[in-house]
């Protein structure tokens, strides 16, 4: 049964308006996926898809014409080819869908060897928006239809584009085309604004070029664009918000834009889904290992005792975190001979090697102004607070009370704020959250009682007085 659309002549004609000016979304990706359908107008209206997924028409117009043909835009081809390409793996003896494809991915082959020339490997004289989806598309029917030069120009604009997004700065972050003017082939290239959907479409291009090619640099590649919102970007700002469960609508070139648009959340869980499923090994058509989530650097271990600049038993569960300049600071628990630790920080430029350390600790127990601290403070969290514009540092302190956590705040690692204890023993491996839920701070904590050590989630409204303590996630028996 075909469902109907409410305010059905309304959307049609906002719909043929979309269409005259060139715009089509990422929706007939998804929509083919499923077995139902939907419709806009009646039957004399412009259809979309009917019931068990299958194409009737590629979007009708009252007189017949295939609006998907009769566009001009390139990401409305790419777009429809993606949608197509995904209901043909199910309905692979649908003759209009096939005719379909050939024609939209042969004009797509067509303008990108009529534009590109070796300075501008690319489909169009400038790039706009979702730029991957073109070369993803080609990549797709290349590999389907099969032709070898759709797979060439596919694989050949994707490099070029990628290459073309990365920044100059040491380790090389993903940075799209900036949508306030965006990238004219003999213009200026905008860098700001940066918007979700880039990131989104660019880990779905790697991820199809791995797929195809089995090259492991295509997976890199859609890990560098997905870290792109996590905060290995131009401001070292995390674009996801954990606090929500949302994804800010952008990057400013000074800030974060406020908004948490449905776009933006739906780009993020989209690259998020994406990425699991590849490091599931879904995304694996060529036979390698799965792609792990965590992998054990090579030069592990990349500091021991033997690296500092005074005498130390051992180093341990450091924190992390990118300073506005890139380079990785690591707050390092460092044990000294009586068995007591204190903090110290080792800097480096790609968070591998050639680490700067303090000459002396960063920062020491003071047992006079804190008895908690007594016998020495352990393993710091850090987290970049910018409503405050510093970095919490959430720690353990230690004495004949048991461990309690406590909390310190900086902001550039030499000189520090300290609360002391803020939550009392027997209490530790707590971590600050960087946004206020519901206008209060929160922390996830570990507060010890027999039998198990519960994971809680504690909120107040000054860093200093915590309380409305919740149950996060129960200890399990086991290893």
């Amino acid at each position: 049964m075909i469902q109907q659309t409410p305010g059905a002549d309304k959307f049609k004609e906002q719909l043929r308006e979309s269409l005259q000016q060139e715009t089509i979304n990422s929706h007939s990706k998804n929509i083919a996926r499923h077995d139902h359908a939907y419709t806009c107008g009646d039957q004399n209206g412009m259809v979309y898809f009917i019931a068990s997924g299958q194409i009737k028409r590629l979007m009708l117009s009252p007189d017949g014409k295939e609006c998907i043909l009769a566009t001009r835009s390139p990401r409305a081809w790419a777009f429809a080819l993606i949608g197509i390409h995904e209901y043909l793996k199910r309905y692979s003896g649908d003759s209009m869908a096939n005719q379909a494809r050939e024609e939209l991915a042969e004009r797509l082959l067509k303008l990108y060897q009529k534009t590109r020339i070796d300075e501008w490997r690319w489909y169009e004289g400038g790039l706009t928006y979702c730029n991957a989806v073109l070369p993803q598309a080609l990549l797709m029917c290349g590999q389907w239809i099969p032709n070898a030069a759709m797979s060439e120009a596919g694989l050949e604009s994707l490099s070029w584009l990628i290459e073309l997004q990365r920044s100059e700065a040491t380790g090389g972050h993903f940075v799209p085309i900036g949508s306030n003017g965006f990238y004219p082939r003999k213009g200026e290239r905008a860098r700001f604004d940066q918007q979700p959907v880039e990131a989104q479409v660019t880990i779905s291009a790697c991820l199809e070029a791995y797929r195809i090619t089995g090259d492991k640099r295509w997976r890199k590649e859609a890990h560098r664009a997905f870290e792109w919102f996590i905060g290995r970007n131009d401001l070292n700002l995390s674009i996801y918000d954990p606090t929500t469960g949302g994804c800010r609508d952008g990057l400013h070139p000074d800030r974060l834009n406020e908004n948490q648009g449905a776009e933006s959340t739906l780009a993020f869980l989209q690259s998020l889904l994406e990425m699991r499923l590849a490091s599931n090994g879904d995304c694996n058509a060529m036979s390698n290992p799965p792609l792990e989530l965590f992998r054990r650097h090579k030069l592990n271990p990349i500091l021991t005792a033997a690296d500092w600049p005074y005498r130390i038993n051992s180093v341990f569960n450091p924190a992390a975190t990118l300073l506005p300049d890139g380079t990785t600071l690591l707050l390092c628990r460092v044990e000294d001979r009586r068995g007591h630790s204190h903090l110290s920080v080792a800097r480096s430029a790609n968070g591998v090697d050639n680490w700067q350390i303090d000459p002396q600790p960063t920062m020491m127990a003071e047992p006079d102004k804190y008895p908690e601290e007594l016998w020495g403070i352990e393993d710091p969290r850090i987290t970049f607070v910018p409503d405050l514009n510093k970095y919490a540092i959430v720690h353990t302190a230690f004495s004949h009370d048991e461990p309690g956590v406590a909390l310190a705040f900086t902001e550039d690692f030499r000189s520090f704020e300290r609360y002391g204890l803020i939550l009392p023993p027997e209490d530790k491996d707590a971590a600050l959250l960087p946004h206020r839920i519901g206008g209060n701070w929160a922390m996830i904590h570990r507060p010890v009682s027999a039998p198990r050590a519960h994971m809680r989630i504690s909120y107040s409204p000054d860093l200093r007085h915590w309380g409305s303590h919740k149950l996060m996630m129960e200890a399990r028996r086991g290893s």
